[in-house]
């Protein structure tokens, strides 16, 4: 799991996310002041997304699991989701997941057999 490295408070950013070896993700984040919100689009290879909602989640891609090899957690440490244009400077934390990783979020919060796991040394809540 990485940290995205270089998000700002500028209110569209664009970021090249390498997902693999010689892999890339083109990855577009940008806010919304009217709704207090972080957006994101995404395109890997031929399958895109776009407008979605960036909400706290161990697997935002979740529903691309069978179709990609990664997958993007957005994590803070106060369990409140990004509304501020200052959020992913301060205290949301964007992370790139490999596949193995992918797989180990699904076992454990997805199909858990506890209530609470750790990520990245981050109670995740379920």
């Amino acid at each position: 799991m990485y940290l995205v490295n270089g998000l700002t408070n500028d209110n569209i950013q664009h970021a090249t996310l390498v997902v693999g070896e010689n892999e890339t993700c083109d990855f577009k984040l940008y806010f919304c002041p009217t709704q207090y919100s972080w957006y994101f689009d995404w395109t890997y290879k031929n399958i895109s997304s776009k407008g979605n909602k960036v909400i706290l989640s161990p697997n935002i891609l979740r529903y691309y699991k069978h179709r990609i090899p990664f997958g993007l957690a957005v994590l803070s440490d106060d369990y409140i989701p990004p509304f501020k244009i200052d959020d992913f400077t301060t205290r949301i934390g964007l992370y790139i997941l490999n596949s193995e990783e992918v797989d180990a979020i699904e076992e454990d919060v997805f199909n858990p057999t506890n209530e609470n796991i750790l990520l990245d040394n981050k109670e995740v809540r379920i």
